[in-house]
């Protein structure tokens, strides 16, 4: 930056603003590209009866109960890899993280299509592509508030956004894969010639993941030192504030004497285990409709999650993460109270169920990534990975929570199939 600082000089004012814009958006651009891949994590609830049609021909007793355990168990890798990533980005940079954490979930993708049994793809699909999803999520992030320090809110519900709305995209793009025809179930499954278009299904995913991923490597990239310079002289003459710290001075440890952090864990672990309900459970739940509104209905939640994460952070930086989380507590909770009630209407069963997309869509990053610049302004995410680190045995038990009550779901709907 010293450098820097003597060639400011020999630089117009216009030009180094645009170089800085320029860089910008080249990062937000690469944090959506990446989340969009990231985002196909979601597509599970509408592939999930595809793959288990599929492992039923090498088992005969896979249910939909048994591969439940796929997503719950991709969520579980994500939650133990966020901080591992984080530390990897401070270290390499935000580029190699997502290319390396991007490239291991594309891996995983295509061993997917070698897995004959669920435990095989509990393996390779379920942790590992976790594992990868978690290491790469966050380093697009830190990137972007390392461009536009002053508009966190913005920055994660720009980037997260393109999260929920990699589903969208793909839930259509996988369906098309593996049942082009539109054939519908017999009982439940599938027959082989939906079956046997699986494992290229899984290929493809490999092959756009593996791309998206290797684009966003390419425009991730940190702000050049001539911004940073810039920056830090504006800093001082008090024109822009000061540029964030980026080193972590609060112990993992010191979280768990925070009241604040119990209380978001509670939050996390209840919120969570609703959202993942419907997420992991709505084509289940609502199989007695067609495939192609069930297809849709995935899709259009996947909207629904991506512009959560937008508006949930926009409250939380307009107001405080504490409006936000309440706000966002209360509506979910209200609306798992009459999702039940919702089933004989598909209009009904529709909206409430993106409703309830919408609202988990501010369950984790929004409202958290406020709280962490509220507590301690000058670390934005590095507070927020020392809360994660802290707070990941709680993740883990609440994704546990939510195979506990997608399964239950899933046995629930199964018997009353056969209630005449």
């Amino acid at each position: 930056i010293s450098d820097a600082v003597e060639k400011l000089a020999e630089v117009k004012p216009d030009d180094l603003e645009k170089v800085a814009k320029s860089q910008a958006i080249s990062a937000l651009a690469g944090g959506v590209v990446l989340h969009l891949a990231l985002g196909t994590l979601y597509i599970w609830g509408n592939i999930a009866p595809f793959v288990t049609s599929y492992l039923r021909q090498f088992d005969p007793n896979v249910t939909a109960s048994d591969t439940l355990f796929v997503f719950a168990t991709a969520l579980m890798g994500l939650s133990f890899s966020l901080t591992f990533g984080g530390r990897m980005e401070r270290k390499i940079g935000p580029k190699w993280t997502a290319m390396i954490g991007g490239y291991i979930m594309a891996a995983s993708t295509f061993a997917a299509a070698q897995c004959r049994s669920v435990g095989a793809l509990i393996t390779v699909y379920g942790l590992v592509f976790g594992v990868g999803t978690g290491i790469a999520y966050s380093a697009p992030l830190v990137c972007g508030l390392r461009h536009l320090p002053t508009q966190k809110g913005l920055v994660s519900g720009i980037i997260t956004a393109g999260f929920g709305a990699g589903a969208f995209l793909f839930n259509y793009i996988s369906t098309w894969l593996v049942n082009p025809a539109g054939h519908a179930p017999v009982g439940g499954y599938f027959g082989p010639e939906v079956t046997a278009n699986i494992p290229f299904m899984f290929n493809a995913l490999g092959c756009c993941y593996f791309l998206m991923v290797t684009l966003a490597g390419f425009l991730l990239k940190n702000p050049s030192p001539e911004v940073l310079a810039a920056r830090q002289q504006a800093a001082a003459s008090g024109t822009q504030p000061a540029l964030a710290d980026d080193t972590c001075h609060i112990a993992p440890g010191d979280m768990f004497g925070e009241p604040q952090a119990w209380l978001l864990w509670v939050c996390f672990f209840l919120t969570s285990i609703g959202g993942i309900f419907v997420l992991g459970s709505y084509k289940s739940f609502g199989s007695f409709f067609s495939q192609q509104y069930l297809v849709a209905l995935g899709a259009w939640a996947s909207i629904f999650n991506a512009c959560g994460r937008l508006a949930w952070g926009q409250l939380a930086d307009r107001t405080s993460y504490k409006i936000a989380l309440s706000t966002m507590t209360a509506c979910l909770g209200t609306l798992l109270l009459c999702y039940s009630f919702t089933t004989f209407s598909a209009p009904l069963f529709f909206a409430v169920t993106c409703a309830l997309v919408f609202c988990y869509g501010g369950n984790f990053r929004e409202p958290s990534e406020s709280y962490a610049s509220e507590e301690a302004s000058h670390q934005r995410c590095t507070a927020l990975e020392c809360l994660l680190e802290a707070a990941v045995f709680i993740d883990a038990l609440r994704k546990t929570g939510s195979i506990v009550s997608s399964q239950a779901c899933t046995t629930s709907i199964m018997h009353l199939e056969h209630v005449p």
